[in-house]
């Protein structure tokens, strides 16, 4: 019934781990289905992408003019 919700990576898959710097993107929820409890749990539930910190930097360095 209940399940470990784990954040990974959505470029490398790399499962992200605590005291790791990362870059979610998220769709609010409205107040009803608003998750609490730990916050990579709610990460995990509510993003759409995770990234971890050398990926971000590696895509954010592609996409410079």
């Amino acid at each position: 019934m209940f399940q470990k919700n784990e954040l990974k990576c959505s470029s490398c898959n790399k499962e992200v781990t605590g005291n790791e710097k990362i870059v979610a993107f998220l769709d609010l929820p409205s107040s009803m289905k608003m998750p609490y409890g730990l916050l990579s749990a709610g990460i995990a539930k509510c993003s759409t992408k995770v990234y971890c910190q050398s990926c971000y930097y590696r895509s954010s360095q592609e996409n410079k003019f």
